[in-house]
């Protein structure tokens, strides 16, 4: 006869200590080891675990990957599922040691024991525990303004005003908007993530930094599976294609915003480090911002030009009629002409015609 819950499984013990933080998980050098003491001798330990993706799907082994059993006589043998594991077993202990962990075994791990107590009468107990492995971030930057699109290698934007002719270029009202997002899909632990210009280190972009230029959040988001093990974070960056942008680039990072060809180009990284320092996983992903812009040659703009040009045309021509006007005077020309030669009365005996005698 089975009796239900009569054994008692005391606290399991799982090394390392630290895999059942999400923060620390067990690295894939590690060993993992998890033992639990009972009350009772033991005649069969029961181990089993579901995939973090399959659990609540059906499967041939009613939702279970791995199901391992072993008396006490079995310890040191592996188990017949899965050979990376190995038994760890006496007359009260039940335990598993676990070699080259893989992403797959974060979640639930059940003990069931099956023991017989001083009345001869067999009985069960289960107790769940819950272990973290390590899984390395994949990246992936998306255009969060185009429905997400996967962004391969370029990225391309506009400075959208006309330094030289100060007037926004044809079909543009404002400064370009800018907004990417650094997805780190299913990493354990969660990556830590910040961006870099020119590969930068020294001057990061993140949720801390307080330019005025850049907002930086972070989210993290789950639903891979039922139990939320498996999650992606996500940064988004947002910065605005303006004059101060261009300052920006030219005063922090020595870009030439303004090349006589107009158009400049730059490399965004997206930077991820997975535990303290990047001491499980460090990975980045870049991609190269192309701005498109009018070159600004700092002349003076065609209309100032133009006004300029008219006002120095029309102290050219007054300056000629003055100068004309004097030399009219200095000649005695036209209505400066002597009255001796420009008007004689009439009645001036030289002016009177020569006669005869009578």
């Amino acid at each position: 006869m089975l009796s239900q819950s009569r054994v008692n499984i005391n606290t399991c013990n799982i090394s390392p200590s630290n895999i059942e933080d999400k923060l620390t998980p067990a690295k894939e050098t590690d060993t993992i080891t998890i033992s639990c003491p009972t009350s009772d001798d033991i005649e069969t330990c029961i181990f089993t675990h579901t995939e973090p993706l399959n659990v609540g799907a059906s499967s041939s082994q009613g939702e279970q990957d791995i199901k391992c059993s072993a008396s006490p006589d079995d310890s040191s043998k592996t188990c017949d599922a899965d050979t990376r594991i190995r038994f760890d077993v006496d007359d009260r202990t039940c335990g598993i040691v676990i070699n080259n962990p893989k992403p797959e075994d974060s979640g639930k791990w059940n003990v069931i024991v099956v023991s017989v107590n001083s009345q001869n009468t067999a009985q069960t107990q289960s107790k769940a525990v819950t272990i973290n492995t390590y899984n390395q971030s994949t990246i992936e930057l998306l255009d969060s303004l185009n429905n997400d699109d996967v962004i391969d290698r370029n990225f391309d934007t506009s400075y959208n005003y006309d330094e030289r002719e100060e007037e926004w270029i044809s079909g543009k009202s404002g400064w370009e908007q800018v907004e990417l997002s650094c997805a780190a899909r299913g990493g354990k632990p969660a990556p830590t993530i910040y961006w870099v210009i020119n590969g930068d280190d020294d001057k990061q972009i993140d949720e801390n930094t307080n330019s005025g230029i850049f907002n930086v959040r972070t989210t993290i988001n789950a639903g891979y599976d039922r139990e939320q093990i498996i999650e992606d974070t996500i940064s988004e960056l947002n910065f605005d294609v303006s004059r101060e942008f261009l300052e920006y680039l030219y005063t922090e990072h020595s870009i030439d915003t303004n090349p006589e060809k107009g158009d400049f180009s730059f490399d965004l990284d997206c930077v991820l480090e997975q535990g303290n320092n990047g001491e499980y996983n460090s990975d980045n992903l870049q991609t190269t911002v192309l701005v498109k812009k009018v070159y600004n040659s700092d002349s003076m703009k065609g209309e100032t030009v133009g006004m300029i040009v008219g006002i120095v045309l029309a102290i050219v021509v007054v300056i000629l009629v003055v100068l004309l006007l004097l030399f009219a005077k200095a000649t005695s020309r036209w209505c400066f002409e002597d009255d001796e030669y420009n008007y004689q009365d009439p009645r001036d005996p030289k002016r009177r015609p020569h006669t005869q005698a009578q």
